[in-house]
């Protein structure tokens, strides 16, 4: 039985208790348009919607290939609780919401690269769901880094109560499958 309540990202959760197929989208490809004078640093870039779209269809293909059922959990994870633009709402929108608690905690980043002994707060929103607007909810996870700025992106996790399969489409580089037992 996964635990929802772990007091660590669900990523390194997941990592460390099940195994992984990581699937890489678009590769080779610029999310962004070829910008004319790219020394202007006040110039905003303007991502390409045929990328996006590409990895939309790859990532619906993906949901549909694995056969989730209608029992779901949905995660988002706020990982420094620095929320500025409701993202937690964005997920709810995107839900048919059956039941929903929020789950905070504290972690230690122990990353070797970094010298910091910094704590973090997390704030982790749970909602079971019997529907989820899957297309609705990618497309925002995918743009969450390239136009919109808010931070679904690595934040967001779908769970099949049923198989206990979960799926994370991180951002518009690929997602990660979790399953069964390592």
């Amino acid at each position: 039985m996964l635990d929802l309540y772990t007091n660590q990202l669900f990523c390194n959760y997941c990592r460390a208790r099940k195994k992984m197929i990581a699937v890489d989208f678009v590769t080779a490809q610029s999310p962004y348009y070829d910008m004319k004078n790219e020394d202007d640093e006040d110039e905003k870039l303007l991502y390409r919607e045929d990328y996006v779209q590409q990895c939309l269809d790859e990532a619906m293909y993906l949901w549909n290939k694995f056969h989730f059922s209608d029992d779901l959990t949905v995660i988002f994870e706020d990982k420094f609780d620095c929320m500025e633009r409701n993202e937690n709402k964005i997920v709810e929108n995107t839900l048919s919401v059956c039941s929903y608690e929020v789950y905070q905690f504290t972690w230690k980043d122990n990353d070797p690269d970094f010298d910091d002994d910094e704590i973090y707060t997390t704030v982790r929103y749970i909602w079971k769901t019997n529907a989820i607007k899957v297309e609705e909810l990618f497309r925002r996870i995918i743009l969450s880094d390239l136009g919109e700025k808010t931070i679904l992106d690595q934040a967001v996790y779908i769970i099949d109560n049923k198989t206990e399969e979960v799926f994370w489409l991180f951002d518009d580089r690929g997602m990660n499958i979790y399953y069964g037992e390592k």
